[in-house]
């Protein structure tokens, strides 16, 4: 699926650079530090390397997840992409879901980002989740998808749309 012809060799650098480009949108005036920020700081993220091995860590509980790409090249920690947040009432359930959308042997019309960024960047991607109650998941979940506008998620609350029309000045 992501092999790169090597002959001829301009071929295989024009498909991988095809391959490597994805577009998506910071907006640092969203990234905020008051107000829900501060309640989410204070829950605390697990997260485990996304592979078929770690299902079992995750809790059947419920709770908001991210995906994130995370090269960790030359162990360099802290770089990191979220590609898409979303919300459970069953986590381990969610992440089994992802697995199978994963082996394509399943995939929802609004599914394609998420089944190709999970493809794409096999072996880097990390599963980021935290515990919360089920009356807490839209709130959370609408809170970091509005501000931090990962390149897989496509609903976005109006509210949020308008801030982006309207940049803070720092």
């Amino acid at each position: 699926m992501n092999q790169v012809p090597t002959d001829p060799p301009v071929l295989g650098i024009v498909q991988a650079r095809r391959m490597a480009k994805y577009e998506f949108e910071l907006y640092p005036h969203l990234w905020e530090r008051v107000g829900h920020s501060k309640i989410i700081k204070k829950l605390k993220w697990r997260y485990v390397f996304f592979n078929e091995g770690n299902k079992a860590e995750i809790p059947k509980s419920s709770g908001i997840y991210m995906f994130i790409v995370a090269p960790r090249h030359a162990y360099i920690r802290d770089h990191t992409y979220i590609f898409y947040v979303g919300k459970a009432v069953n986590l381990y359930e969610r992440y089994y879901q992802y697995q199978t959308e994963q082996l394509g042997e399943d995939l929802a019309a609004d599914r394609e980002r998420i089944v190709d960024f999970l493809n794409r960047f096999k072996g880097h991607i990390y599963f980021n989740y935290l515990l919360c109650p089920e009356s807490d998941l839209e709130t959370h979940e609408d809170y970091l998808v509005d501000h931090i506008y990962p390149w897989a998620n496509t609903r976005h609350r109006k509210s949020a749309k308008a801030k982006l029309l309207t940049p803070q000045t720092v």
